[in-house]
């Protein structure tokens, strides 16, 4: 098979972390940065040189254990036209809403289309991610301390959410035993 010379033209980099502020808080961050390898003339910025950045935003959500967002910070550091950061003004009105199934959709009614950033709805579908990676697994983690966890008779959140914790897996039978079916 002929290999096929590659160029790089655009790189994009996410960076998400989860972080607890207290025993009820959690803080949900997220970071977008584009560049290109190559200068872009830009109306509002001028000559954006190779490497510099065409996007740079961040987001900041402070959730509570039951996944509401308290608290929402967007930042646009850099964009192509000046106007972008405006957008951020709308980001406050996420507050209050829940994490949970139906996220993206409530996200888009919100923020979606002209009433946001594209980059940072796209951020908060990640960050959404990351806050049951970082919220379950700490609870799961003080659960476990207090050896309540493979006992409960409560419905594992997790299970039927993906292929592993499928009833049928052995995943479900090793972690939850009552839960798997043959």
């Amino acid at each position: 098979m002929k290999k096929n010379k590659r160029v790089l033209l655009h790189q994009r980099s996410i960076k998400l972390n989860g972080f607890l502020i207290d025993d009820e808080l959690y803080e949900l961050e997220a970071e977008l940065l584009d560049t290109k390898n190559y200068d872009v003339s830009n109306f509002d910025r001028g000559n954006i040189k190779a490497g510099e950045p065409i996007h740079k935003m961040k987001i900041v959500l402070t959730v509570d254990k039951e996944m509401y967002v308290k608290k929402a910070m967007a930042n646009t550091l850099f964009s192509p036209f000046k106007i972008c950061n405006r957008a951020n003004d709308n980001f406050k009105m996420i507050e209050g809403l829940q994490i949970k199934h139906g996220w993206r959709k409530n996200i888009n009614e919100i923020i979606g289309n002209i009433k946001g950033c594209t980059h940072i709805r796209e951020l908060l579908n990640s960050l959404a991610t990351v806050a049951f990676q970082t919220i379950n697994s700490h609870n799961s983690k003080k659960n476990s301390k207090d050896k309540k966890n493979n006992n409960s008779n409560t419905k594992p959140s997790l299970l039927s959410s993906c292929y592993a914790f499928r009833p049928k897996s052995e995943v479900v039978k090793r972690l939850w035993p009552g839960w798997y079916k043959k």
